[in-house]
């Protein structure tokens, strides 16, 4: 909370940058204030990680509003995928 308001990019960063535990816990601070972190949490839709994945969709489920957003990045990513095969 306090370091994400005063500390922004510095806290943002280190969570990205972070194991899976780390980014595991950046995405539940961040979902706490799912509307002002948007970006930041949009930013783990390529995330590898099983319990990283599984906070990123426990937070897209409450973010109903995000839906086409969130739609047309996994589209695009899945447009990569195909891409990069060929």
């Amino acid at each position: 909370g306090e370091y994400l308001e005063n500390r922004r990019e510095e806290t943002v960063s280190a969570f990205l940058n972070a194991e899976a535990a780390g980014r595991f816990l950046g995405l539940r601070v961040m979902g706490k204030d799912a509307r002002q972190n948007k970006k930041e949490i949009l930013s783990y839709t390529q995330d590898g990680s099983k319990v990283v994945k599984e906070e990123l969709l426990h937070i897209l489920c409450q973010q109903r509003e995000w839906e086409e957003e969130v739609m047309a990045l996994f589209a695009s990513k899945k447009a990569a995928e195909r891409g990069a095969c060929h």
